[in-house]
């Protein structure tokens, strides 16, 4: 303090690692007046050192404003100056010049993304009064940037004077015009106080909107979720009427389009739209697009957004057939087709119809993405769940070539459930049904693979309710010198809490768990683990063995994808010896494997084999067996199975072909109620 009206003052900020910044002052207090003469600024953000290229001074009094001479100067050649003389009633000056401003720059306040960058000059000149004003600007962002992906060189003009801006913009992309817009804009830009409401004049708008020949990679940039965007466009819409009731006018097409979906796996080609614009309607003549990998997986969309006395209503219509709509083998594969319609006002759209999963292979339990990882984009939907549209009558069903993937299970789906409620909160009402498909028990070394024989999974309503299980599932336990014992497995309870129950027919129901355990583990009853045979080799093969499928399954399984069911069981023998002095291959006396896949859409084929060694093969049976069973579903809940098997215990059974082999016939149909 120099005295009671004059200081010198230093400043020193530090937040945190954006931004440092230090100044020297000289402050001048004059009673409701402040005079500051600051000497030097410099500050240093994660991207540049911006320093005061010369004294500047700022006076504030309660009836003007004053900035003499700001003028600021980056390490990368960007400058900023500032020049103002704001009265609060009658005359102003302002003029600012901003020269190759990096976005990047920005990014220390918290208002600009990461995600956008380029380089903006601005030449601003505010005059007139603080009543009627008058604006004058130019400007031009050059090489933006959209997530790494280029962006349209923009470049504007604008007048403001009597409550009417003129603007004029434009895009170009490699040296050649994107698009134009030509504004004349009704708005009220007094600095005087002001309501923001009163902003917009009702008074006539003009904006025209022309393309011709656009490439479609021009706007790529402004649609993040988007790669590879390839065709044109030609445009040329017109807006008229007022802020309150605007006209449209024009054409939007759009032709040989092509583009991906990363996040999704997928991508689509010829692309096209046909969109016309009246003043009191939209009109969707047509959008088509096709999948990749044919020209005859296709969507579209048709239909109108008509104006009507209480604001805009929407009736399009739309239509799918086999459409991947998601590749990723990380998360899921998927083809659908649908038939929705859309309708009523565009804050509150109802969307009705049904969806159909005809082919599907979704993976849990494995790495997984977020199909969006944007925090903008999140952001958004959070502030638009108010208007997110409202599911009425949507039913999804599921084809007989869905399956539910994980490094433990392989399960055939099918079923439909009703979808009801907002959208950001649906409810889902229905069963999933689980044809078949089969489920490994993983206990480290000891691997055990259960037939899935049949199963519902029951959706109760909204998502956060935990859908319930029912499933049924079922191993044969295969024996060297006994009758094979089949082990039944009962999934109960909810997804998030199931609860596992075992049982076996062949052992009784006053069987334990214990006992059942026992048995899957070395293929006997704890009370025979006791004797003086079970030596510790012997229990080793007996559980080791039967593992060997587990170990076969994985391999098998990554190199045949299109099998719906596999399972491979393995039997060790009873003699010791069988470890410690015989080759690997002896070790299989007994050995199967079966393996299901679909065909078609309707149809599915199940093959088994196996063969029969040592003690576990009768006297005069086959040293080989196999099996066939096809099953047709032409519907839901109507299928019919016909089968050529050797029956239970295969190499157990003697006689001719005819005595050992079974035919059957199974007709199948399910009421509920």
């Amino acid at each position: 303090m120099r005295d009671a009206a004059w200081a010198d003052a230093s400043l020193r900020i530090i937040a945190a690692d954006t931004l440092i910044a230090s100044a020297r002052a000289d402050i001048h207090y004059m009673g409701d007046s402040l005079e500051l003469h600051l000497d030097s600024l410099d500050a240093r953000t994660q991207n540049a050192t911006w320093t005061l290229q010369r004294p500047a001074r700022v006076f504030s009094a309660p009836d003007r404003i004053e900035v003499d001479s700001l003028d600021l100067a980056s390490t990368d050649g960007a400058r900023l100056t500032l020049d103002a003389a704001l009265m609060t009633v009658g005359d102003v000056y302002l003029r600012t010049v901003a020269t190759a401003l990096p976005l990047r720059h920005a990014r220390f306040t918290g208002l600009m993304t990461e995600r956008v960058d380029g380089t903006l000059s601005i030449d601003a000149t505010l005059t007139g009064t603080t009543a009627s004003p008058r604006l004058t600007m130019t400007g031009s962002l050059d090489s933006a940037t959209v997530d790494g992906t280029e962006a349209p060189h923009f470049s504007f003009e604008s007048q403001y004077a009597d409550r009417m801006a003129h603007v004029t913009m434009r895009g170009q992309l490699v040296e050649r015009d994107a698009f134009t817009v030509a504004a004349e804009l009704p708005v009220d830009l007094t600095l005087e106080a002001r309501t923001l409401e009163r902003r917009l004049v009702d008074a006539p708008l003009y904006v025209r909107v022309t393309a011709d020949g656009s490439p479609l990679g021009g706007v790529q940039a402004l649609l993040p979720g988007l790669r590879d965007l390839r065709g044109g466009y030609d445009a040329d819409i017109q807006v008229t009427g007022t802020w309150e009731a605007p006209e449209p006018r024009g054409i939007l097409l759009v032709r040989d389009g092509a583009f991906a979906i990363p996040a999704l796996g997928t991508g689509f080609r010829e692309f096209n739209a046909d969109v016309g614009f009246a003043p009191d309607s939209i009109l969707v003549y047509r959008v088509r697009l096709a999948d990749e990998r044919s020209l005859t997986d296709t969507a579209s969309v048709e239909g109108a957004i008509v104006r009507t006395r209480r604001g805009w209503r929407t009736d399009l219509r739309s239509v799918a057939r086999s459409l991947r709509v998601i590749d990723d083998p990380r998360v899921a594969e998927a083809d659908a087709s649908w038939q929705l319609r859309m309708s009523g006002p565009l804050d509150s759209l109802a969307i009705g119809g049904v969806i159909t999963v005809p082919v599907a292979n979704v993976s849990i339990g494995q790495q997984r993405r977020q199909v969006l990882q944007l925090e903008e984009d999140r952001a958004a939907a959070t502030a638009g769940s108010a208007y997110a549209p409202t599911l009425e009558g949507l039913r999804v069903r599921l084809g007989n070539e869905v399956r539910l993937k994980s490094p433990e299970a392989s399960v055939q789906l099918t079923g439909e459930v009703d979808v009801t409620g907002r959208l950001d909160e649906p409810s889902v009402i229905g069963e999933i049904l689980a044809a078949r498909g089969t489920y490994r028990l993983d206990l480290g070394l000891l691997q055990r693979t259960f037939q899935v024989d049949s199963g519902r999974v029951r959706m109760n309503g909204p998502l956060s309710i935990s859908p319930a299980l029912d499933i049924h599932a079922s191993y044969v336990v295969r024996q060297a010198d006994r009758e094979d014992v089949h082990i039944n497995a009962r999934i109960s309870g909810t997804v998030d809490q199931p609860r596992l129950q075992l049982g076996s027919s062949d052992l009784g129901t006053t069987a334990s768990e214990t006992e059942i355990i026992s048995y899957l583990l070395f293929g006997a009853p704890t009370f025979a683990l006791d004797g003086e045979s079970a030596s510790a080799v012997r229990l080793a093969t007996a559980a080791l063995v039967p593992s060997i499928g587990g170990a076969a399954e994985r391999a098998l399984g990554a190199r045949l994808p299109f099998l719906s069911e596999l399972q491979v069981v393995t039997v060790a023998g009873d003699s010791p010896q069988n470890f410690t002095l015989n080759s690997f291959e002896g070790l299989l006396n007994s050995f199967a494997l079966t393996a299901g896949t679909q065909v078609g859409t309707d149809s599915y084929l199940r093959l088994s084999g196996g063969v029969c060694r040592g003690a576990n093969r009768a006297a005069q049976s086959l040293p080989a067996w196999f099996g066939v069973a096809a099953e047709y579903r032409p519907r839901e809940r109507l299928s019919a199975e016909v089968s050529l098997t050797p029956g239970s215990a295969p190499c157990r059974r003697i006689g001719t072909f005819a005595q050992i082999y079974q035919v059957g016939f199974d007709l199948y149909r399910d009421w509920r109620w």
